[in-house]
Parts: structure tokens; C-alpha cells; sequence
């Protein structure tokens, strides 16, 4: 996806002088990878009912070499915490629920 999105991005001509393929091909590669890290992570699947289906799931795409499915990790409903480790609490002082990351 951030491939995508840096291929419409990135311009063919420097100037009036067009850009050789490979040049092209770096300077997109180069952004999607800024683009990458600062992008928001999103759900790709449905929920699995246990962490191994998830594990297999993620093997089965690493095996694949899908380019747009990278960095994937597994995510479960729990209390958000703050750097500190601390809870963070809603305006009623009850703590915050959310995707956090799976810790087995």
C-alpha cells in the first residue's frame, strides 16, 4: 500500500530532464519506506478465536512474500497503558479498553 501511494507521489521528470527507471524505481522505494513508518496500523483479517490461528496466519503470509502485508503482529482487547506502565482511565476513571499488543 505504501508502494502504491509513493508511485503516484513520486514524479517521472526532474525538471525537464526524465528520470531512468531504475532512479525512479529508488526514489519511490525510499518514500513508501518513510510513508511506511508513519503510517496507522489497520486490521487485515477477521478476529481468530485463538492466538495460534493468528501465528499460522502470519506464517503463511511471511511463506507467500506478500509485500503488502509486512510487519504484521498479533493484537488483542485490553487496557491501554501509558509509557509508564500506568492505565489510562476515561473521564469517568474507569481504564481504557483497546487493540494492544498479544503478550503470551
Amino acid at each position: 500500500m505504501a508502494i502504491e501511494r509513493a508511485k503516484n507521489k513520486v514524479p517521472t521528470h526532474e525538471g525537464r530532464k526524465p528520470l531512468s527507471e531504475n532512479e525512479w524505481m529508488e526514489r519511490v522505494r525510499a518514500l513508501a519506506d518513510e510513508k511506511f513508518l508513519s503510517m496507522k496500523p489497520v486490521k487485515v483479517t477477521q478476529e481468530f478465536d485463538a492466538p495460534q490461528f493468528a501465528e499460522e496466519f502470519i506464517a503463511l503470509v511471511e511463506r507467500c512474500n506478500t509485500p503488502d502485508l509486512a510487519s504484521l503482529k498479533i493484537m488483542c482487547q485490553g487496557t491501554k497503558t501509558k509509557a509508564d506502565g500506568t492505565p489510562m482511565v476515561n473521564k469517568d476513571g474507569s481504564p481504557k479498553t483497546g487493540w494492544v499488543p498479544f503478550r503470551a
